[in-house]
């Protein structure tokens, strides 16, 4: 799993660091910790790095040796750390999922087969569903992803 920094914009200090982080929305969760952060007021990194804390003489943790411009990158799709053409496809599909169900997916297809459904409705499905596709596409292509 990847580790994230986050660190104030327009700074290059880290102000945390999470192992094995997991993303929901502006809440992080780590091994050690959780936090909750502005994302307005913060930027985010993804990295397989492991960035310990240096201690302070009251051994506190408290402040990191490292810079964040000094920290590898990992490459992300819209914000999601990926690394196969399967995860960007499976990121993907749930940014169509949280729109369209499979159900309601289904039924404006057949209802554009069948000539049923409202032009509206279709431009709509079609014009988002396909500007995700296509990023996807152009994202595979420019990583070289296998």
């Amino acid at each position: 799993m990847a580790n994230l920094i986050l660190y104030k914009k327009g700074t290059d200090t880290i102000y945390y660091f999470l192992k094995d982080c997991k993303q929901k929305n502006n809440i992080f969760k780590g091994l050690d910790k959780k936090v909750t952060v502005n994302l307005d007021k913060f930027n985010l990194k993804w990295t397989t790095e492991t960035i310990d804390p240096s201690k302070s003489s009251l051994g506190a943790k408290d402040k990191y040796d490292k810079l964040v411009s000094q920290v590898a990158s990992l490459v992300t799709f819209e914000g999601e750390v990926v690394d196969t053409i399967e995860e960007v496809e499976d990121f993907a599909l749930k940014k169509i999922r949280s729109r369209y169900s499979e159900v309601e997916e289904f039924k404006i297809l057949r209802g554009k087969i069948n000539s049923t459904v409202s032009a509206t409705i279709w431009d709509t499905y079609n014009t988002f569903t396909n500007n995700i596709l296509t990023k996807a596409k152009n994202y595979i292509q420019e990583h070289n992803l296998s």
